[in-house]
């Protein structure tokens, strides 16, 4: 599944450089946005699972096959994790990465220089840090997420889809709404009844088209 992605990465690439000195049309878009995220990870018992208020800010560049049907390869910072609550005790787990997205955008004209927006596709991420925050009896403890293979750390990269939707006004102002499913496995235990750590990530975001041509 990897590998398809960044073939598909690669010949976007390639389409986006044959192309630019034709009258094709590319755009630039800045967007930023909040992430309501979680995991597929099971809490403790007794403890209530939270999402976590996360930021998601980067550039998106579109490639308009037709009218209608766009490519779209984004670069994002994206904030993920999730929390537990049990009483006055609370876990956070902060979890950031880089995110390449790689779209399949529809667009629907509304009328009024509106067209909605529908968008899906592949991303693959790669983590840069992440923390692990515990607060007990009043006692706030703090740690570093540990990255790589071994059992007691987090995988490094995270790979998934994205599936979202929103509105373009007057080809300039982005409003929308996006869900990620990840379907890396973030956990290295391998041990039987192991739970599964996937990231799922719902987020609300705004965006401006800094250029078209």
């Amino acid at each position: 599944m990897k590998k398809l992605f960044f073939a598909a990465l690669a010949a976007f690439t390639i389409s986006f450089s044959a192309n630019a000195q034709d009258e094709a049309k590319f755009s630039l878009d800045l967007r930023a946005g909040a992430n309501f995220a979680t995991t597929t990870a099971k809490a403790e018992q007794g403890a209530t699972k939270t999402s976590r208020l996360g930021l998601n800010a980067g550039v998106y560049a579109n490639y308009n096959v037709a009218p209608t049907f766009a490519l779209q390869l984004g670069l994002v910072y994206s904030g993920k994790g999730y929390g537990e609550k049990m009483g006055s005790d609370k876990l956070n787990l902060t979890l950031e990465y880089l995110e390449i997205p790689l779209n399949a955008v529809y667009k629907i004209p509304a009328g009024n220089k509106v067209k909605v927006v529908i968008n899906a596709g592949p991303y693959f991420a790669l983590a840069l840090g992440g923390k692990i925050k515990a607060s007990t009896m009043g006692v706030d403890v703090s740690t570093d997420v540990k990255f790589g293979s071994d059992q007691d750390k987090i995988k490094g990269t995270d790979f998934g889809f994205n599936f979202g939707a929103g509105v373009e006004i007057s080809d300039k102002f982005l409003v929308n709404l996006n869900y990620g499913l990840g379907l890396t496995n973030l956990s290295n235990d391998t041990s039987a009844g192991a739970t599964k750590v996937n990231n799922r990530v719902f987020s609300v975001g705004v965006g401006y088209r800094l250029f078209s041509k």
